[in-house]
Formats: structure tokens, sequence, C-alpha cells
């Protein structure tokens, strides 16, 4: 996400991080815990976090690659856009 999915983007990236996502939730469907402690068990918390952070990515970049005008970032392959200033001479 931060190499492909940050402010400054472009469609090329944003593909390379959908398909890292995708391969990352295909792999999640093995995950395992090694340690099986019942007392503070982080692994148990950061593999039930893991699967709604990779959903939440993966819509992410899916809007972010949807968007192609300029707003709050920065698409590197998208066209030089007017600054819109509230006027009609945009």
């Amino acid at each position: 996400m931060t190499e492909h999915g940050s402010v400054f983007r472009d469609k090329e990236g944003l593909d390379k991080a959908s398909n890292a996502i995708q391969d990352l939730l295909s792999r999640y469907e093995n995950v395992s815990i090694d340690y099986k402690g019942r007392r503070f068990n982080t692994d148990v918390t950061e593999a039930l976090e893991l699967e709604p952070l990779l959903q939440l990515a993966q819509k992410i970049v899916l809007c972010a690659a949807a968007r192609g005008e300029r707003g709050a970032h920065y698409r590197e392959d998208h066209e030089e856009e007017t600054i819109r200033t509230g006027s009609s001479t945009a």
C-alpha cells in the first residue's frame, strides 16, 4: 500500500497493489497459529485482524483506481486539471 497506493499513484501501481492484496487474501485462507497459549496470545489477535485489514486495503485500492480525477491525491498518469476556484471560468 505504501509503495503503490499512497498519495502519488498511477494505474500500473494500483494494479500491482490490487494483485498483491489478492495474493495475500488467498494465502490468508491457509493461515495457522503456532503459539497455542491462552493468555496474552497476540498471534490470535493479529490473525483475526488480518483479513478485515486486507479487505479494507483491497477496497481502498479499488476506489483509488476508480477515481481518475485529482483531488486529495495525485494521479501521476492523469492529465493536469484546472483547479476550480469557485468561479465559472474553470
